[in-house]
């Protein structure tokens, strides 16, 4: 969790919820609770934020928490509010505190699993949707989460199994849990069961632009490449001028081998967003693109750019220090006499690589 910008406790907190340091990242967890007490600023907060007052919701919201740090209610509407402004590290710290008060929080487990696979950190996301089910093994929703965390994550065989429980509990055809499904079972290979579930989607509701883009990224895998450009389209049909959709193409394009339409649609994505236009996937496509056409100067400046953006947006940074530290080590590790009696792998006669 984020620790405080500064060491004066009035100071407001890095995490940008709002609130001062020692009453959210700081917060002493040593310092027991306080009496329960009436707090009517949480009703005018909701009543507030339902009028569509939001500077006088956070007002309230903020004073009460800032003299009871543990009230669940103020937390949870905080973070309702902050993850409305797209401020996720806000949200993301104001949940967690309050799992960390009330584990069994259902609701607030659930968000947090959520907010957690949306920012790519699929280990301590399932952390908390594996404790969703054990807090409501019936709960749809609990299911829901662990299918779309262990798909993610590279375990199709388990999301299968959360996704299909799903099913059972709503009992019920849905159109974005086909989907869900769908792209469960093409990263397992099982193309046919995905494209049926696929066009059920499709009939349930034709006009989810998810679901229509990950049937055309299905058809691409498959080389059923004009089936993939008619997909599309249709994606671009719901959502006019998606880049997500003209990526896509770009790749499908470099799937044909026609290198220089894709570069050329990727341009006209940089041209059209100006300064900044392409994020990283597309920046990385390029570079791939680029490399392939020999141009291997300019495909070394996209892959650059495309990790450049990936540190502006992700906020990491490379770890220099660590890396310095990590060398050092090495080198006072790996010194002459050490070497002398490390065993030597032998060279095999076939390959030339080392035996095991």
């Amino acid at each position: 969790m984020l620790q405080p910008s500064s060491q004066n406790v009035d100071a407001l907190c890095g995490c940008l919820s709002g609130l001062r340091s020692d009453r959210c990242c700081a917060f002493d967890w040593s310092v027991p609770a306080a009496p329960a007490q009436e707090t009517p600023e949480l009703e005018r907060a909701q009543a507030a934020l339902d009028a569509g007052s939001v500077a006088e919701a956070e007002r309230l919201l903020i004073g009460l928490l800032n003299r009871f740090p543990r009230h669940i209610g103020a937390l949870a509407l905080l973070a309702q509010l902050r993850s409305s402004e797209n401020r996720m590290m806000a949200a993301e710290a104001l949940l967690a505190r309050i799992v960390r008060f009330d584990p069994s929080d259902l609701g607030a487990t659930q968000a947090l699993a959520l907010l957690l696979l949306g920012k790519g950190a699929l280990a301590d996301a399932e952390v908390h949707a594996r404790n969703a089910v054990r807090l409501a093994p019936t709960n749809a929703q609990s299911h829901n989460l662990m299918g779309m965390i262990m798909t993610e994550a590279q375990r199709p065989q388990v999301g299968e199994h959360h996704y299909r429980r799903v099913m059972e509990l709503i009992g019920e055809p849905n159109a974005i849990l086909y989907a869900n499904l769908a792209w469960n079972l093409k990263n397992q290979g099982r193309t046919e069961e995905a494209r049926q579930l696929y066009q059920e989607s499709v009939r349930l509701d034709p006009n989810i632009f998810q679901t229509i883009y990950g049937w055309a990224r299905m058809e691409e895998t498959d080389r059923n490449f004009a089936r993939a450009g008619e997909l599309l389209d249709a994606a671009e049909h719901i959502s006019p001028g998606n880049r997500t959709v003209q990526l896509a193409r770009a790749v499908l394009r470099g799937r044909t081998r026609d290198h220089a339409g894709a570069v050329a649609i990727l341009d006209e994505i940089e041209r059209r967003h100006g300064e900044g236009g392409l994020g990283p996937a597309e920046w990385t496509e390029k570079g791939q693109l680029l490399d392939k056409m020999g141009r291997h100067a300019e495909a070394f400046t996209a892959f650059d750019a495309g990790k450049r953006t990936l540190r502006e947006i992700s906020g990491q940074r490379y770890l220099a220090g660590e890396a310095q530290d990590l060398v050092q080590r090495l080198h006072g590790f790996f010194t002459a006499p050490r070497l002398k009696i490390l065993p030597r792998a032998k060279a095999c006669l076939q390959t030339g690589f080392p035996n095991r």
